[in-house]
């Protein structure tokens, strides 16, 4: 019988050779000897679940790490967003150093509430003032940065002779001036 590496230098060692070939020693030795494999391949399977967890846990360990710093990425360039599209006085560093993405989330909730809010007021003042300018007496022509109207009362359309839809989008300079004076007024824009 084939015995186990440590069981068989044991077993020339301290035992005798009589009592290897008896039946019971026989039994005995092929029993330890079962016993022998069996914690060896225990063994075997214990380093190589070890060796496993540790893999498993470096690559875990890897992966976290990496989340933590794209998170931090994130949350600096949130930051940044923040800070570009608020009120200098409400910037979130100023007096907020959290790197907490839940306080990020609601300073930004309030800003964009702020500014929704900021906006609907204008609307509202632009609105109040295109009634003004629509109702008063006199003639009010509105032109954009590229001389392109962009309102006109009808005060102005009743003055000018001109209908509404005739002015909007059109050139300003195009409207009264004619000929060689059209390149002078387009060369001092």
């Amino acid at each position: 019988m084939k015995l186990n590496r440590l069981l068989n230098k044991q077993v020339l060692k301290y035992l005798p050779a009589d009592f290897l070939e008896s039946e019971q020693g026989s039994q005995f030795i092929q029993a330890v000897n079962s016993s022998y494999n069996a914690y060896e391949r225990d063994i075997d399977l214990l380093n190589h679940a070890f060796r496993i967890n540790e893999e498993e846990y470096t690559e875990i360990n890897g992966k976290l790490k990496e989340q933590i710093n794209v998170r931090q990425i994130s949350i600096g360039r949130l930051k940044n967003s923040i800070d570009s599209i608020s009120v200098k006085t409400e910037s979130f560093n100023h007096g907020n150093e959290s790197d907490e993405l839940l306080d990020i989330v609601n300073f930004l909730d309030e800003q964009i509430d702020k500014r929704v809010q900021a906006e609907h007021m204008l609307r509202i003042r632009e609105e109040k003032y295109r009634n003004i300018a629509a109702n008063m007496r006199l003639g009010l022509l509105e032109v954009d940065n590229n001389d392109h109207i962009s309102f006109v009362n009808q005060s102005f359309c009743d003055m000018s002779g001109y209908e509404y839809d005739d002015l909007i989008g059109k050139r300003a300079s195009h409207i009264y001036i004619k000929g060689e004076n059209i390149e002078r007024i387009e060369n001092k824009n």
